[in-house]
């Protein structure tokens, strides 16, 4: 998964559909990286119960890589 796509993901999570924002909170777990754990912690303050438990469950499964100094070296 690319990390370049969580910028355009993270506006969606406004979608007034459950569905879709419940498939953002997949796709930013699946993607991981400090972006989409930032957006999953706000999304677990959501006042939509089904997508809070989305987010808790992603936050909890999904591996996010701690870049302590925010240095990020491409080849």
């Amino acid at each position: 998964a690319d990390e370049a796509a969580v910028p355009h993901l993270v506006p969606l999570r406004a979608d007034p559909d459950v569905e879709a924002q419940q498939a953002i909170v997949l796709a930013l777990g699946e993607i991981g990286g400090r972006e989409a754990k930032d957006a999953l912690t706000a999304l677990a303050d959501s006042s939509s119960a089904a997508l809070r438990e989305a987010a808790l469950a992603a936050l909890s499964v999904t591996e996010f890589e701690e870049d302590p100094l925010a240095i990020r070296f491409r080849s």
